[in-house]
């Protein structure tokens, strides 16, 4: 009787489990989550030489985790039996603390920050040979946030790994005193444009620009629920989304380069669903160029900022110091792409700012 009873259970565990892999594989892969509000996994290229590293099954593994059949409902739903029901701090590894909404992050890939800064370096070599490259490595907010309550990774030691990459090849801006808990968002991963008005001057000067950015002013565009509080399904805890405003993002324009659509630097709150944050440039784009005025002739110098989704809100506020900022987003457009569309002079600058989240993921960069 026992031995029927197993044959049973293993049965029902295969059929479970065929039927799962048949979902997984059936089932159209939507590469952006509106819970989380962030790009998903792609499908791992398979070759020798990721199998023999071992990245080919890790990377795997997060493609599976991220395409997972109903995974925001069954996420939802336990998020909500974990903190209505067991009243436990953290479900799956996301916490609150101090008001601040983040997640546990237990383990970094070393290889990850390897090829990153490989990729980085290759672009740079590639498209501006002749130029002055800068790096920024922008912190993740457990940096400021856990202590003893939570594990907390050794953010350093991987920031060190591409700085060591890159050294001696790309000058860098270093973020990490520059930066508070304040500086971001209570319930998404960003920063908060009006808290990094002071991290822009710091910047523009390690590159040599002088950026005054005194004249300015905020405006509240409403209240603001992030890609953590959508996981959570807190609605406690909000936050203000506010824009920085002055003369030159005033009479700023954008403009995507592909195909030459303008728009204004910060796009009305309704048209950027699902992500509020959007609000700055309209949100991911392969490849945005921003002006002071017209789109005539740059005749003054450019920034050319390879960015991630926290470079939209950081770009507007270096215009002051450039005739034009173009932003590549390394995520959208592959950089052996990009040359087609850019032609950098000696004197422009270069600047690459990713946050540490996406050097831990290089399976995002085209």
């Amino acid at each position: 009787m026992r031995e029927k009873k197993t044959k049973i259970k293993n049965t029902i565990f295969i059929i479970i489990l065929a039927l799962t892999s048949l979902v997984f594989i059936i089932l159209p892969k939507n590469y952006f989550s509106k819970a989380e509000r962030r790009q998903l996994a792609k499908r791992p290229e398979l070759s020798w030489e990721e199998i023999r590293s071992g990245n080919f099954i890790d990377d795997w593994e997060v493609y599976f985790q991220d395409h997972f059949p109903f995974r925001d409902s069954m996420r939802y739903q336990r998020f909500k039996f974990d903190l209505n029901i067991l009243n436990k701090k953290d479900s799956q590894d996301y916490f609150i603390k101090n008001n601040y909404m983040s997640k546990i992050q237990y383990d970094f890939k070393a290889k990850s920050f390897e090829k990153s800064a490989d990729y980085d370096l290759d672009m740079a070599n590639k498209l501006f040979p002749n130029n002055k490259v800068h790096y920024a490595i922008i912190p993740n907010k457990n940096y400021y946030l856990i202590d003893k309550d939570y594990y907390k990774l050794d953010y350093d030691y991987y920031e060190n790994i591409y700085d060591e990459r890159v050294r001696g090849d790309m000058a860098k801006v270093d973020l990490r005193n520059r930066l508070t808990l304040d500086s971001y968002y209570k319930t998404d991963i960003h920063w908060r444009q009006e808290k990094i008005v002071g991290l822009a001057r710091d910047i523009m000067t390690n590159m040599g620009c002088h950026l005054r950015l005194n004249d300015y002013g905020i405006k509240s565009y409403g209240k603001f629920r992030g890609s953590y509080g959508s996981s959570l399904n807190n609605k406690k805890i909000e936050d203000d989304l506010i824009v920085v405003l002055g003369p030159t993002i005033a009479s700023g324009r954008a403009r995507n380069l592909l195909n030459d659509e303008e728009m204004d630097i910060y796009v009305a709150k309704e048209s950027i669903s699902p992500d509020p944050y959007n609000i700055y440039l309209k949100g991911p784009m392969e490849l945005i160029e921003i002006r002071k005025n017209s789109f005539t002739e740059a005749k003054g110098k450019t920034l050319y900022l390879i960015r991630d989704s926290f470079g939209s809100s950081l770009a507007p506020l270096l215009l002051e110091g450039y005739d034009r900022i173009i932003l590549i987003d390394p995520r959208y457009m592959s950089k052996k792409l990009v040359g087609n569309y850019i032609e950098p002079k000696i004197d422009d600058d270069v600047l690459f700012l990713h946050s540490i989240d996406m050097l831990n993921n290089y399976s995002l960069f085209k």
